[in-house]
């Protein structure tokens, strides 16, 4: 976090009058803990492929058989409107 100071509070560091000044060489590095911070990268992606997990599998079983009676329809509303019929794969 860099600290704004007036620069009249600082002359004696050769700033200029009236201006705010930035001063990195004021400024405290924030150790961090590296083994923590994979830790929390790890915990961060999990979680996030979590999300995807519930919202990938978690419906119930009407839900998945409505989705599916949805895409039955569908694809049979499209082989109607094809020109010519598709063999069966």
């Amino acid at each position: 976090m860099t600290k704004v100071f007036s620069c009249r509070k600082l002359v004696k560091l050769g700033s200029v009058w009236g201006e705010p000044c930035r001063l990195s060489r004021l400024e405290v590095s924030k150790i961090v803990n590296l083994r923590r911070a994979r830790k929390d990268r790890a915990r961060s992606e999990a979680q996030a492929e979590a999300a995807e997990n519930r919202i990938r599998f978690g419906r119930t079983k009407a839900e998945r058989e409505a989705e599916a009676a949805e895409q039955r329809i569908k694809d049979l509303r499209l082989e109607g409107h094809l020109l010519t019929k598709r063999e069966n794969t």
